[in-house]
């Protein structure tokens, strides 16, 4: 006998399966024939099995060219971060707020260096206060001689905008370019305020001309100028600086481009005010006068 393969139809002319195949290709339009691939392959449209779906995505999830968003990575080669030159590269502290005035507790963030021995070499951070200070410091430790120093210079601004900044406080007497913190420049002899009542300091100088003034921090002042006089006459002088009373001192000479050995004047000076003076001249001189006056 021989085996024959008949093809049977349907009232419509469609030839019957299974002793045809009249099933269409799967599309993305139609329903239809589907073949499975193993793989994820480019440009097909299989379908694709879950365990070939499971490997691709086990295989990316340990793939060391890309970064995740969770767990501990470690990063080789150069990294390239590129911004516009007006932009940044933005790193955000999720429970930092700066405008908070007293937060219930410090918050901190850093960029660390560590060494093979992760060790901290350095780092800079960043931390809120529970003052309600903003702290930016920049951290350098060294350990070479086995006992770990470290250098911390810190910008701090408190919420009422006081900014100040902390520095190591060099050694007594050094002449090098470090910076000079307070402390320094306290144990190389400075006078502050504290101590002026002992050693007193000018505060405050003067001078325009012939026209001065110095006054002292234990509030002594001197001062001094030139005049014009005229024979037989009363001048009034305004003093630079006032005193507090009348008990100041006037000295007061007569000024000549050469020298005289007598006739020079009878001068004579009237306390008016703590701010003014009268210079009496008599009748022998007219000219130029020379002033000082000091007192409290």
């Amino acid at each position: 006998m021989v085996n024959r393969n008949v093809k049977l139809k349907n009232r419509s002319g469609d030839y019957l399966y299974p002793y045809t195949d009249n099933i269409p290709t799967a599309s993305t339009s139609a329903a239809g024939k589907v073949r499975l691939d193993s793989t994820p392959t480019s440009g097909s449209n299989n379908a694709i099995t879950s365990g070939a779906v499971y490997t691709a995505l086990s295989s990316i999830a340990s793939d060391l060219t890309v970064a995740h968003k969770a767990g501990n990575e470690t990063f080789t080669g150069v990294k390239t971060l590129q911004a516009a030159d007006d932009d940044s590269w933005n790193i955000k502290k999720a429970n930092g707020d700066y405008t908070e005035a007293s937060p219930a507790k410090q918050v901190q963030g850093s960029f660390r260096v560590f060494d093979k021995n992760n060790k901290i070499m350095g780092d800079v951070r960043f931390t809120r206060t529970t003052a309600g200070v903003q702290v930016a410091q920049l951290l350098a430790r060294n350990a070479a001689t086995g006992s770990e120093v470290n250098c911390v210079i810190s910008c701090n601004v408190d919420k009422n905008g006081s900014i100040y900044t902390y520095a190591p406080t060099p050694a007594t007497n050094d002449n090098s370019t470090k910076i000079a913190t307070t402390a320094f420049v306290k144990a190389q002899g400075y006078i502050g305020t504290a101590n002026l009542a002992t050693c007193h300091v000018i505060i405050q100088t003067y001078v325009n001309g012939t026209s001065w003034y110095r006054v002292w921090s234990d509030g002594w002042i001197e001062q001094g100028g030139r005049v014009s006089i005229s024979q037989d006459t009363q001048t009034t002088v305004t003093l630079l600086k006032a005193f507090s009373n009348t008990d100041y001192m006037v000295l007061i000479s007569a000024c000549r481009s050469g020298m005289q050995t007598g006739g020079d004047g009878n001068f004579t000076v009237e306390y008016t005010s703590s701010s003014q003076f009268k210079w009496g001249n008599g009748d022998d001189f007219s000219g130029t006068g020379i002033w000082y006056a000091c007192g409290y």
